[in-house]
């Protein structure tokens, strides 16, 4: 029954969050949490004047374990250390630059529940109770061959196309099932349809259909999902948006500057498709999941 553990589990999330979100930002045990805090600094300084940042930051939580709530601690509670966690880091500045190279990560957007937060008009109106589609954080994979260095073959199980700014502007009031389904067609890619379609009409949270779609300009698209430097990047849940607009999928997501602005003249919208083969290219992007990456 994992689908019924999710929802318990995100509506113990709610619960603890709507009943007292303000609590989540008071250190429970401030001594302890300040000591860890201490020692994580100090240690990444230290290792930084001989080894890159990306081992500092793993190898100082590897040392120091955080301050653990009680094994037969609440989900509540247990996601307010994680909080606490991502807090601290965050005013660390080398722990904070390696979240957002590695994982895309700026800690007053990530909710860190496993659900996008959705586009608004400031940090403060962007709610855990407004958070309804799933997110993972997926290997930078080759979705496509586009550069011999960086991308020599591409990975199973990708579909991926690219919108100009004027093939967005048409594309902004049609289903995100229309859109990928004529780029299949297009692209002699067919086969697809049925097969994704199926996998919809019968989620699978092992081997869910996942979404990405990020804007830049296309010179720098080098076949990755991501930057090259980054480990992993955010995908949605193909299905929570597919009968959706184009820009309510985008809203939904939280891309506000697109919603808002569009595409500039050498911009693309890059779309991929993703049918992971496996649970080992994809996690649940929660900050539970984010310590797990870091510390192993």
């Amino acid at each position: 029954m994992p689908e019924m553990r999710n929802l318990l589990t995100r509506l113990a999330l709610l619960a603890f969050v709507l009943g007292g979100l303000g609590a989540c930002s008071t250190l429970t045990v401030k001594d302890d949490w300040a000591r860890w805090q201490f020692a994580v600094k100090a240690d990444i300084t230290h290792c930084a004047k001989k080894a890159p940042a990306s081992h500092c930051l793993s190898a100082a939580l590897k040392a120091h374990k955080s301050p653990a709530p009680d094994p037969d601690a609440s989900v509540a509670a247990r996601f307010q250390a994680d909080i606490n966690k991502a807090r601290l880091l965050d005013q660390i500045p080398a722990a904070r630059e390696e979240l957002r190279k590695r994982f895309g990560i700026y800690a007053d957007d990530f909710l860190g529940t496993g659900f996008s937060a959705p586009n608004a008009a400031s940090i403060s109106e962007r709610s855990y109770a407004a958070a309804w589609n799933r997110e993972y954080l997926v290997k930078n994979l080759c979705a496509e061959a586009a550069d011999p260095k960086a991308c020599p073959q591409a990975t199973p199980g990708f579909f991926a196309f690219a919108l100009t700014p004027d093939e967005f502007q048409a594309a902004r009031a049609r289903s995100v099932e229309e859109i990928w389904i004529a780029r299949a067609k297009a692209a002699g890619r067919a086969d697809l349809v049925p097969e994704i379609q199926a996998k919809l009409a019968a989620p699978d949270p092992a081997k869910p259909v996942l979404l990405r779609l990020s804007a830049f300009d296309k010179k720098y698209y080098v076949g990755l999902t991501g930057r090259p430097d980054s480990e992993r990047v955010f995908f949605a849940d193909l299905g929570g948006v597919e009968k959706r607009t184009l820009s309510d999928a985008l809203a939904s997501t939280g891309s506000a500057a697109l919603v808002q602005n569009g595409l500039k003249p050498d911009e693309r919208l890059f779309v991929w498709i993703y049918l992971p083969g496996d649970q080992s290219t994809f996690t649940i992007a929660s900050w539970a999941s984010v310590f797990d990456l870091l510390e192993h």
